[in-house]
């Protein structure tokens, strides 16, 4: 692995994209400002293609293939797929290809990338992505959401930030990759929403909605509880995970695959109250006056964890750096409080492929070069939006604002 240096494009800060009006127009006004962008998005992505023997003609009929199915749920989503493509001059099926590229590629797509050099990617040969976090507190206004979004290096230079001042939908800012609607946000109803990919054996057997067009319309959503109801509705063809909170507090993990969705609530703790508690005798006492606070925290990584789901990817899951992670993650969220120790855990290199901030092996050939591209942390009480330019442990967070 290489050391802890600041990439070459740390310095290339994500693209804002501002935009009013109804959703036509917005999604239009995006596909407009976007281009440059949105032009190395298609050159990533077109080579991922090529590389799993997928023709850039068949990806795009795929990619029509699955907004059939939106356009049966979600049909606006699918008119703000039409009205980005016209803004940007792309083709609608480009642009549904971009959109379904998480059920286009297949789940082995790190080792045909690697070719021949299968021997230097992490045991277990399988994309290992994203670690998030969310954590709330009673009495205290905060509540938090973060994560890592690991992926090609490449992707850094396609990052936008979509400011979406709507007439008729709720106000929202999401970072994504240029092309795709909507991934990490949130609204000005205080609904966060992260990503993290899973892989099942049932994947790509039957139809469903693409993640990120479902995470678009997650966006539209009130509150934790409406988001659930929601996708309890919705069919999926591959399987992620969407870690969300709101401003109540509220915390939920949606495991979507093609199997179903199951919902993993937040896990609650009781913690004394600053200098509300001391010795006695050598046990801890409590104040009569005192009301103990309730910590709700839940962290996610690359592996089911409702039990429904239990041991569904376990032959995809044992050599990867999930558990790890996931671990690391669970032990620091006792010390989790703000944005700084956020970043602490986000920024974790121990352990190589293991780490929570990672860094690509320059011996791979660059398709196969995983990397943390960036890091998020959502204030959902404040409604304040933060992201890294790279590794959160060679880049600090920058503010984006979400403005009425």
């Amino acid at each position: 692995m290489t050391g802890q240096s600041l990439p070459d494009t740390a310095q290339l800060m994500i693209q804002v994209i501002k935009t009013t009006g109804n959703y036509t127009e917005r999604a239009r006004s995006i596909g407009e400002q976007s281009k440059q962008r949105l032009a190395l998005s298609l050159q990533t992505y077109e080579r991922m293609f090529a590389i799993c023997d997928i023709s850039w003609q068949q990806a795009c009929a795929r990619g029509m293939h699955f907004l059939d199915i939106t356009d049966k749920v979600f049909p606006s989503i699918v008119t703000e797929i039409e009205q980005l493509a016209a803004g940007s001059g792309a083709d609608v099926a480009t642009i549904a290809a971009l959109n379904a590229r998480t059920e286009i590629l297949p789940a082995n797509y790190l080792t045909i990338a690697a070719a021949g050099q299968k021997d230097l990617l992490p045991a277990g040969n399988f994309p290992a992505e994203c670690t998030s976090l969310a954590f709330s507190q009673q009495n205290i206004t905060d509540c938090w959401l973060a994560q890592t979004w690991d992926w090609l290096g490449s992707q850094r230079e396609a990052l936008i930030m979509t400011q979406a001042h709507d007439d008729d939908q709720p106000l929202h800012i999401t970072a994504t990759e240029a092309g795709m609607l909507a991934k990490i946000g949130l609204n000005q109803h205080g609904l966060g929403i992260t990503l993290n990919i899973l892989r099942s054996p049932d994947d790509g057997t039957s139809d469903g909605v693409p993640v990120h067009l479902f995470l678009r319309r997650l966006l539209d959503c009130e509150s934790v509880a409406e988001a659930c109801d929601l996708a309890k509705q919705i069919n999926f063809c591959s399987s992620s995970n969407v870690l969300i909170a709101d401003n109540s507090g509220a915390i939920a993990s949606l495991e979507l695959s093609p199997r179903g969705v199951r919902i993993i609530e937040s896990e609650t703790t009781s913690e004394p109250q600053t200098g509300a508690s001391s010795k006695t005798n050598g046990q801890d006492s409590v104040d009569n006056n005192d009301q103990r606070s309730l910590r709700a925290s839940l962290c996610h990584t690359n592996h089911f964890r409702h039990p429904d789901f239990a041991g569904i990817d376990a032959s995809l899951t044992a050599n990867l750096s999930t558990a790890s992670r996931l671990e690391t993650a669970n032990k620091a969220m006792a010390g989790i409080s703000d944005l700084d120790s956020i970043r602490d855990l986000l920024s974790d290199t121990h352990g190589g492929d293991n780490a929570v901030c990672r860094f690509p092996n320059e011996q791979l050939p660059p398709e196969a070069r995983l990397e943390t591209v960036f890091a998020v942390a959502m204030n959902l009480s404040k409604k304040e939006f933060w992201a890294t330019n790279a590794q959160p442990s060679v880049s600090e967070f920058e503010h984006y604002a979400f403005s009425q």
